[in-house]
């Protein structure tokens, strides 16, 4: 069918399971890759150019932080809170977020692709100068955010029946 949107590509996160860590804080230009972060309290960390590329965060507390230049890839967060987080210029790519708080997250400047948002609450976000970029139509999120200064239309948006 001509015109219809991709679905976004999901992470690729390996089959053997990644390494667990012990995080306490986030330092400026942290990197983590292959690795699981479950249950850990990272709220109101200000920190910038963190990395963390195939990971999977199971609810982690990061509520209030400031992340400039976060960079996000083949990464899962599940059970998250990422209320009020401060993302200026994050990088998202191939990345899943289901069932998580994400009430006034502020995502402005961000780069955005393959991104699934799915079971979360989205209420009070910012995406100020946001970009959907690579395959922008791979997008899904649900609910619908709303914006007046982003145009929505390269997103998929599916309806929880």
């Amino acid at each position: 069918m001509a015109g219809a949107a991709l679905s976004p590509q999901p992470p690729e996160l390996p089959v053997g399971g990644l390494k667990r860590a012990d995080v306490n804080a986030l330092a400026h230009d942290d990197a983590y890759a292959e690795t699981e972060l479950a249950g850990v309290d990272l709220s109101d960390q200000h920190a910038s150019g963190v990395k963390l590329d195939t990971v999977k965060l199971f609810n982690v507390e990061l509520g209030d932080s400031r992340l400039q230049d976060l960079r996000v890839a083949n990464s899962r967060l599940t059970g998250c809170n990422m209320a009020n987080v401060q993302a200026g210029r994050a990088n998202f790519a191939r990345v899943s977020i289901e069932a998580s708080r994400l009430t006034g997250i502020a995502l402005t400047e961000a780069a955005l692709r393959d991104v699934t948002l799915r079971d979360c609450r989205v209420d009070l976000a910012s995406f100020g100068s946001s970009a959907w970029r690579g395959s922008p139509s791979r997008t899904a999120c649900w609910p619908r955010p709303t914006s007046s200064r982003l145009d929505w239309s390269p997103c998929a948006f599916t309806a929880v029946t």
